[in-house]
């Protein structure tokens, strides 16, 4: 939780944001006759729907510019020469806004709290020795760029939400469905999301359910009025204060994404994996879809830093969960959990897709080349696998992993590189069965 001061800045800023998108509500309302709840809400669908994908094609739209600036940072000689000679003070001093360099598991430039990024590896030879990056900030001076906020079905507004959470936007810290319907301050919404790449972030719309459900009456039209009035007051307000607040908001953003992050890999870490698997237990048990968690440890890993060093270690822990990451889903989640012990969440997958992903995955890691990664050991990992079991208690997740880490175990003391499930089946090197989970990313 963010301190009591954020809060009320939060709330503020999201309250005025809310009283702006009344204002077209009185609008439209003026205008539509009396239909059907049917009606109304395929409507609302489909506005909120089209608004999404134009929002989604200015946010892909931004990370092109992106693209560019972290390609032009990646062609810069000065940069790469400092780089070369790891000169960490020549490397700052060199590099563009908004851009990043991550060697040796050292980031030096300014990362956005929340933000959508795109990288490059700077290379030596087929030795990876450096990441750049360039990332585009998620703020809520962008969700307004975007849709100032989403034009269309009344009270619509947008939102960034990280595992369900509401992390930039209106009501910050608030739980949503990706679609479905919610209770916020005493008002019932109907929430739409879209994906924003490889990454835990999604943008949401929401719409409240009144307006499907009554057509808008002479005393809201005075309301309208009412709220208009406020809005206008707010905005002065804003206009004197907005400056300091987002300001500080950012940089408390910044901090809390911070936390949740883990720094050489950009995976989230343990705090932000026990988050999302609540949150995933919470939806296995209130759609009852079927969810399964894989703990997998890199075998001999101590092996490789005593030999090699902890810059060579850190080579395989990024390329081990770049190379995992490939072969996921967008929903999927994976997070580095202890120092070579990876977590992936994967919700609406059975026991047996589980361990048929896993196997996959055990061969990706295997076909890591070490010369590109400058060690001589090969890269294996030994897996635990288990599928939830919506009829315990176990709200928090804490029977889950256990079960998984007594698979993972077992995995171990098979003789490694192999997969172990609960239900006492355990596999080795053979070829798995094709993950029919898995769908493409943006």
């Amino acid at each position: 939780m963010l301190p009591s001061r954020a809060n009320r800045l939060a709330v503020r800023i999201g309250l005025t944001v809310l009283a702006l998108a009344l204002i077209p509500v009185a609008l439209v309302g003026l205008s539509m006759s009396r239909s059907s709840e049917a009606a109304e809400r395929g409507q609302l669908d489909a506005q909120v729907g089209l608004s999404l994908q134009v929002a989604v094609s200015a946010i892909e739209g931004a990370l092109i510019a992106e693209e560019t600036n972290v390609q032009n940072a990646a062609r810069s000689s000065a940069l790469v020469d400092a780089i070369r000679r790891d000169n960490r003070v020549d490397i700052a001093h060199r590099l563009p806004p908004g851009t990043t360099v991550t060697i040796h598991g050292v980031t030096i430039g300014q990362r956005p709290s929340v933000a959508l990024t795109r990288s490059v590896v700077l290379e030596i030879g087929n030795r990876p020795l450096a990441v750049i990056s360039s990332a585009l900030p998620l703020t809520s001076a962008f969700l307004s760029q975007l849709g100032r906020p989403l034009p269309v079905a009344g009270t619509t507004f947008a939102v960034v939400t990280r595992f369900g959470k509401v992390v930039v936007g209106h009501d910050r810290g608030s739980t949503l469905p990706a679609n479905g319907d919610v209770t916020l301050g005493g008002t019932r919404y109907r929430t739409y999301s879209a994906g924003l790449g490889r990454v835990p972030y999604r943008l949401q719309a929401l719409a409240p359910e009144r307006h499907l459900q009554h057509a808008v009456s002479t005393e809201r039209k005075r309301l309208f009025l009412i709220i208009g009035l406020t809005v206008f007051v707010a905005l002065a307000l804003i206009f004197a204060l907005g400056g300091s607040m987002l300001t500080s908001l950012r940089e408390l953003f910044r901090r809390a994404e911070h936390a949740d992050t883990d720094e050489l890999t950009s995976l989230p870490n343990r705090r932000a994996f026990k988050e999302a698997l609540t949150h995933e237990i919470q939806r296995a048990i209130r759609y009852g879809t079927p969810l399964s968690l894989t703990l997998f440890d890199l075998d001999h890993f101590k092996r490789v830093n005593d030999t090699h060093g902890h810059p060579a270690g850190d080579r395989v822990l990024v390329a081990s969960a770049r190379a995992v990451e490939r072969n996921l889903r967008e929903s999927d989640v994976l997070a580095r959990v202890g120092g070579e012990e990876f977590a992936v969440l994967l919700p609406s997958t059975s026991g047996d897709g589980a361990v048929d992903l896993a196997e996959r995955l055990r061969a990706a890691l295997q076909a890591i080349s070490p010369l590109a990664l400058d060690v001589d050991e090969q890269i294996t990992a030994s897996f635990g696998v288990v599928e939830f079991d919506r009829n315990t208690d176990d709200s928090t997740g804490e029977s889950l992993v256990a079960a998984a880490d007594a698979a993972l175990y077992n995995a171990k003391r098979l003789g490694r590189n192999r997969v172990a499930s609960t239900s006492g089946a355990e596999h080795g090197e053979s070829p798995s069965a094709a993950y029919t989970h898995r769908s493409p990313r943006l």
